[in-house]
């Protein structure tokens, strides 16, 4: 199942179909996963029970990629940049405050938007600090 929706999800992504084909092509496969998902739900065992119960729940924003330009169906991007981060963590034993953990978490989050924006997170943060010195507006983070 999984390879059969990567197929058509890459098919898509080189322009071998557009969006109306791909929606076509996955409605197959969204309904073999439909009826795996059904099975796991009346299986006997807890865990699975409430994973295909969760799964029934977010139905909907599962298959989003399928009807809206822009969004994929996995989360590797997310993954990869949250991954510079972890490594941070693990290497400096995290922070020792809440404080500190907030700091981290929006120094993190103005670090990945200027590197998807094109803007050099160090000068952004230099001349942010210095407008806030004069009392002027911060410079744009996000393109116009």
């Amino acid at each position: 199942m999984s390879d059969r929706l990567f197929n058509v999800w890459h098919s898509h992504q080189r322009s071998d179909i557009d969006r109306m084909h791909m929606a076509r092509a996955m409605e197959p496969v969204e309904d073999a996963w439909e009826e795996a998902v059904g099975a796991a739900y009346e299986n006997g065992d807890d865990k699975l029970h409430a994973l295909a119960r969760d799964l029934f729940k977010q139905w909907n924003a599962l298959w989003t990629f399928v009807h809206v330009e822009g969004v994929e169906p996995t989360n590797n991007d997310a993954e990869r940049s949250l991954r510079p981060a972890v490594l941070w963590r693990k290497g400096s034993f995290g922070t020792r405050s809440d404080a500190g953990s907030a700091f981290v978490a929006r120094m993190r989050t103005v670090i990945e938007t200027a590197r998807r924006q094109g803007v050099r997170p160090v000068e952004w943060i230099e001349q942010t600090c210095r407008a806030a010195t004069l009392g002027l507006e911060p410079p744009p983070l996000l393109a116009a």
